[in-house]
């Protein structure tokens, strides 16, 4: 399947290009792929042109959804941040203005934020992982169509934490049966997890990462590890990038492979517990995509699944942001070398804030007034390690500190010391 943020944008274009082409009254329904429901459809969104021109967006809501697929609380709340109005009115009540669904007007104009809306509604609210995993009667998915649904998808913990405490307790006789055991407890999430080509389950974390669960052949144990940067071209960078990681995620081992960083942790499975599975799937999900960003900067690499960094299109003043902490560095670089201290007090010691223009910058977003991108890109490289280490610099200074301390003194220091000789006699 395409990488997962360049099927969406590509879903995104081709919803863009269908929404213009529709005639008046003509719908189009996107649905997500689901296991046989009982007590209504999964989740789906639809867009209808009206005779102004303009489109009625409307996604579904709780009267309609089968109960495996309900909106929770936050759910709702996504869809109002997003624009979506609630619906009006129960499937059966005389109809007014507004809809039983989920609904939005918009104009001609904003044709392409209803494709951008149809994309996350489809993506952050109703949790479908990949364009893959929908199908329409109307719209062209082809290259983006999966080879089967998706299993039912609880929304709530409280149903996915019943699902998985279904599941016993198992001393596996083998690692086929080990094997068996992990899919089950996958599935029992409600997720679906890829194949790789050495039989080895995929589990996405965040924008660019991903995890392995590979189940090991000898003895049984199962594997998670992830690739958090690769291509990586500063080794200089590949050291702080160690130290970071194994800072921030202290439960995973860490290691450098030529351009790559790698994390890995053993799970003992015997017996096998499915929750100590699912918690370290849900640890390795949160935390290890962020913390890449950080490491791929400091190495001049990229994330796992992060497209190749391609040529900046030359964009006008207008078209990027001036960032004023980079104009700083850009104007004190002007007169030579800027210590990475200075850089670090620039930006605050945000680690968060210099990953950000760094990351800006290599995407041309942000714009500097400087004849050396290279060098400033350096400094500021230079300024993240200086923050990663810092706290490693102060646990220096403490030993430091106390190894000047003067010694406590004794009895015999005092007596032998720098006093007169007790046994000299005064007289002369």
């Amino acid at each position: 399947m395409r990488g997962v943020e360049d099927a969406w944008r590509e879903l995104r274009r081709r919803l863009a290009d269908h929404l213009v082409e529709m005639g008046p009254c003509e719908t189009l329904v996107v649905s997500a792929q689901v296991a046989v429901t009982e007590g209504g459809p999964g989740p789906y969104v639809m867009a209808c042109r009206g005779s102004d021109g303009g489109w009625r967006l409307e996604a579904a809501s709780n009267a309609y959804l089968d109960a495996a697929h309900h909106l929770d609380a936050d759910a709702e709340e996504t869809l109002r941040s997003l624009g979506w109005s609630p619906p009006t009115y129960l499937p059966g009540q005389e109809a007014g203005t507004g809809s039983s669904l989920w609904h939005l007007d918009l104009s001609v104009e904003d044709l392409e934020r209803g494709a951008w809306l149809l994309v996350r509604t489809l993506r952050d609210v109703h949790g479908v992982v990949h364009p893959a995993f929908l199908d329409s009667s109307a719209l062209d998915l082809d290259g983006l169509r999966a080879r089967k649904p998706l299993p039912p998808r609880p929304r709530s913990d409280q149903a996915r934490r019943a699902a998985v405490d279904a599941l016993p307790v198992v001393r596996p006789d083998d690692a086929e049966h080990l094997a068996r055991l992990v899919r089950e407890t996958v599935a029992a999430l409600g997720e679906e997890a890829e194949d790789d080509e050495d039989g080895d389950l995929l589990w996405t974390c965040g924008e660019a990462s991903v995890a392995y669960v590979h189940v090991d052949e000898e003895r049984p144990a199962v594997h998670l590890f992830s690739v958090l940067v690769v291509d990586g071209t500063l080794p200089d960078g590949g050291l702080a990038a160690l130290d970071l990681v194994s800072g921030r995620l202290p439960w995973l081992a860490v290691r450098l492979s030529g351009d790559r960083l790698v994390v890995h942790h053993e799970l003992c499975a015997m017996p096998f517990v499915p929750q100590h599975l699912v918690a370290w799937l849900a640890r390795l999900a949160v935390e290890i995509d962020d913390v890449a960003v950080e490491a791929a900067v400091l190495m001049g690499g990229r994330r796992f699944l992060e497209d190749e960094p391609a040529e900046a299109p030359a964009s006008s003043q207008a078209e990027v942001e001036l960032d004023e902490q980079l104009a700083v560095v850009a104007e004190l670089m002007v007169d030579g070398p800027v210590q990475p201290r200075v850089v670090a007090a620039v930006f605050g010691h945000d680690r968060g804030a210099l990953v950000r223009r760094l990351v800006g910058l290599r995407q041309g977003r942000l714009a500097v007034l400087t004849d050396d991108l290279d060098g400033l890109l350096d400094a500021l490289r230079a300024g993240l390690r200086w923050i990663v280490d810092e706290p490693d610099r102060a646990a220096d200074a403490r030993r430091r500190a106390r190894r000047r301390v003067a010694p406590r003194p004794t009895v015999q220091s005092l007596l032998i010391g720098d006093e007169p000789d007790l046994f000299e006699s005064d007289a002369g």
